[in-house]
């Protein structure tokens, strides 16, 4: 992949212009954890970097390794605000993903990420690490008629400080946080 001015020209890693018609529709709902469920395993971890940060745009980089070593590199495009976003997803090569990281927005974001069943819906536990160490959040894909359970915490869907991108960017908001409580794993 060809640089430019030291960063990958994330146009030529596109092959193609996006349309609507590539891009998904994602729908999920995001809370903060008030206290962590037990016996949550190992979970993945996961690093991602944001390459362009916007306030209806973000394209970001994840590198998501299981517990067992094996690691997937995703490219995403996500366009919107609030609940329903605009989503578009492809795996890249560990080589792409390399070239792309040189340049990021903000800091490189480190979390541990579990994944458990609730009601017929997968909620996804983020327990970040690094710079953003004490913040979990939880979050839902297709949420119609979920009900939180008493472990969830403020509902932050709509709060845009906490999505990845301004994490990234900004750090942890500094508030509504009054019932955050440190995380241990």
């Amino acid at each position: 992949m060809e640089r430019v001015g030291g960063q990958t020209n994330l146009t030529q890693h596109l092959s193609h212009k996006l349309t609507k018609a590539d891009m998904g529709k994602e729908q999920e709902r995001k809370w903060l954890v008030d206290s962590l469920p037990e016996d949550l395993g190992e979970g993945d971890f996961i690093q991602q970097a944001h390459v362009v940060v916007t306030e209806n745009k973000d394209v970001r980089l994840r590198k998501r390794q299981k517990p067992n070593g094996a690691a997937t590199r995703t490219l995403t495009i996500k366009k919107g605000t609030g609940e329903s976003r605009e989503e578009y997803d492809t795996e890249i090569t560990p080589q792409q993903y390399w070239n792309l990281d040189s340049g990021v927005e903000g800091t490189e974001i480190e979390k541990r990420r579990h994944e458990i069943e609730i009601g017929g819906h997968t909620a996804e536990i983020d327990i970040y690490r690094g710079a953003l160490e004490g913040l979990a959040v939880v979050e839902v894909e297709d949420p119609k008629g979920f009900e939180a359970p008493d472990w969830f915490g403020a509902e932050v869907t709509e709060d845009e400080r906490f999505k990845n991108k301004w994490l990234a960017v900004k750090g942890i908001p500094t508030a509504p946080l009054s019932r955050r409580r440190p995380i241990d794993e």
